[in-house]
């Protein structure tokens, strides 16, 4: 997960591949976080932007200054 003082971000890359599969970001506003994603076309389908979700998720409600995403 990549970080700074605004943002997070999760990217996905395939095993024995360099491709990436997608990437999320969670973007911390006034009390609240929005989150969004990008998922390869070819990454449909397989519970990858799921799996992120969570990651992403996890992340969001473990800061305490955060009120909704």
């Amino acid at each position: 997960m990549l970080t700074n003082e605004e943002n997070e971000y999760l990217c996905r890359v395939g095993s024995g591949t360099p491709s990436v599969l997608g990437m999320m970001g969670l973007a911390l506003g006034d009390r609240g976080g929005e989150i969004g994603f990008v998922v390869a076309r070819a990454a449909w389908g397989k519970g990858y932007a799921t799996e992120a979700l969570r990651a992403v998720l996890d992340a969001a409600l473990a800061t305490p200054e955060l009120h909704r995403v």
